[in-house]
């Protein structure tokens, strides 16, 4: 990583500002960055190669010409003001000060750089060492995390409102269902499921779904939704009737993890349960869940 001398000690920039203006001009050419050596007057008297490539002249085309002539139009007037402001001021200023900074280039493109100022002292030429990095993969990097946070946002409208629909359907007399809990508590149990374990809905949140209908391997398949966040199912169980001695009821569970679009993590659990024998207001049969995930597969929408 290439540091910013601006942020060193002062005795350690001076020894730096010595040394690109001393060094050789082989040693010159090789800096990775642009540089280039400004007079008080504002005119180039020293640019490296990586400067003249980076802004498409000749070293011989720079040398001797106002600096402005690497400033975009609109910025001239107010560049001048700013570069006679700093030679009275003659402090370092560092890189990524979160500056707007444009380089013109001779064929008039405007690449997006980071410049960090040295004054120098040196008799008659003194002046000012501006190192020179083209930000064109920082803009672009930018420009990347923005569409992303857009993306995001989308998704989480659309997470959220998927939800929203989920928990809709599950209370529209689709059948006995309800929506649970990370680990498996009732939050919410619709009409059908309070009738089909002869509970009252107030009653059954805060329960266990999973103990009340007797699951052997609760671990398992609470393991199943976290891990691999999709739809599980058709889980196997039976359970007693609360009311009228009925024991032995076969049941089958369909449950589809919700995934927060925040943490990554499951928020909710909708189950749907279908029992041989009970009356719903829907038919029972195989679980409304089992459609609704296969047609947002098949239009590769996500269920999360």
């Amino acid at each position: 990583m290439r540091k910013d001398l601006t942020t060193a000690k002062p005795r350690t920039r001076r020894m730096a500002v010595d040394a690109i203006m001393l060094a050789t001009p082989e040693l010159f050419d090789s800096f990775p960055d642009g540089i280039l050596f400004v007079d008080n007057d504002g005119l180039i008297r020293k640019v490296n190669r990586t400067l003249a490539v980076l802004a498409g002249y000749a070293r011989e085309d720079l040398e001797g010409h106002p600096l402005e002539v690497l400033i975009p139009q609109r910025k001239r007037e107010r560049h001048v003001y700013l570069r006679e402001s700093y030679v009275n001021s003659r402090t370092a200023r560092p890189m990524g000060l979160g500056l707007e900074i444009g380089l013109l280039t001779k064929s008039g493109a405007e690449i997006p750089v980071d410049i960090a100022l040295l004054p120098f002292e040196g008799g008659e030429a003194s002046g000012v060492v501006a190192v020179v990095r083209d930000a064109s993969g920082r803009d672009a990097l930018r420009e990347q995390l923005s569409r992303a946070r857009q993306s995001l946002s989308f998704m989480h409208r659309e997470v959220s409102q998927l939800h929203h629909d989920l928990r809709a359907l599950l209370f529209a007399s689709r059948g006995p269902g309800a929506l649970l809990s990370p680990d498996g508590r009732i939050r919410h149990a619709n009409r059908d499921l309070s009738s089909l374990l002869e509970i009252p809905p107030a009653a059954l949140e805060g329960t266990n779904l999973f103990d009340l209908l007797r699951l052997d391997d609760t671990e398992g398949i609470l393991h199943s939704l976290h891990s691999e966040k999709r739809l599980v199912g058709p889980v196997v169980a039976s359970f007693a009737r609360a009311v009228g001695g009925s024991t032995g009821t076969e049941t089958r569970l369909h449950l589809l993890p919700l995934v927060s679009a925040e943490s990554g993590g499951v928020s909710e659990i909708v189950v749907t349960v279908a029992a041989g024998g009970v009356a719903a207001s829907a038919p029972v049969g195989e679980s409304w869940l089992v459609d609704l995930v296969s047609a947002g597969a098949s239009a590769r929408t996500p269920l999360q």
